[in-house]
């Protein structure tokens, strides 16, 4: 039988298509690698518990997966609503994809509040090192001016999607039980300050 999870979050995978979204879901829940993944149509969502290591609360995450084709970016709003967090995928061999990021992060300043999402900002496609186009430095650089966590991951070598799996599910958590603490003194000042 399946655990109750302590918390549960939706968090949405965002990024240009071809990054490697869906590859990077399908490895994540134990699928073998393939070339020949259709392009996501609309978005699709998986569910999946991860424990946090710094909590050791388990989190039940609601994974979806978008469409990067500009066609469905009118829907993008529709899928960051309530979303808790956010991977932003690209590829390292595409510049293009880089440059996007910043086009990726907007909308999800636009739907939400980026204060209170944790955001993972994902260099994926690492095993093509040969025709990468976008360092390591200027991609932490970048996560680093929009207060991201970085990891780096290759889907077809089944590398990094763990470390980035559960960096996402220590931010969510650590996130979940701060603001538990911080309205749970609030309550104890309030009660306190009101008694007679």
């Amino acid at each position: 039988m399946r655990r109750q999870p302590d918390h549960k979050a939706k968090v949405v995978f965002m990024g240009n298509s071809g990054v490697g979204k869906t590859s990077i879901i399908l490895r994540h829940n134990g699928s073998d690698f393939t070339t020949d993944v259709t392009p996501t149509l609309g978005a699709n969502f998986v569910h999946s518990q991860i424990i946090s290591q710094t909590w050791q609360k388990r989190v039940e995450m609601q994974i979806w997966d978008t469409a990067g084709s500009e066609k469905f970016a009118c829907m993008m709003p529709m899928y960051l609503r309530r979303s808790s967090g956010a991977f932003i995928v690209f590829d390292v061999a595409d510049r293009e994809s880089f440059q996007d990021l910043s086009k990726w992060y907007g909308e999800l300043e636009r739907a939400c509040n980026i204060s209170e999402l944790s955001v993972v900002l994902v260099g994926n496609k690492i095993d093509l090192e040969e025709k990468r186009t976008v360092d390591e430095k200027e991609a932490r650089d970048f996560a680093e001016g929009k207060s991201m966590t970085y990891v780096e991951t290759s889907a077809l070598r089944d590398s990094g999607i763990g470390e980035m799996m559960r960096t996402m599910a220590n931010e969510l958590v650590d996130r979940f039980e701060t603001r538990h603490l911080t309205s749970q003194s609030k309550v104890e000042d309030t009660v306190f300050m009101s008694s007679p």
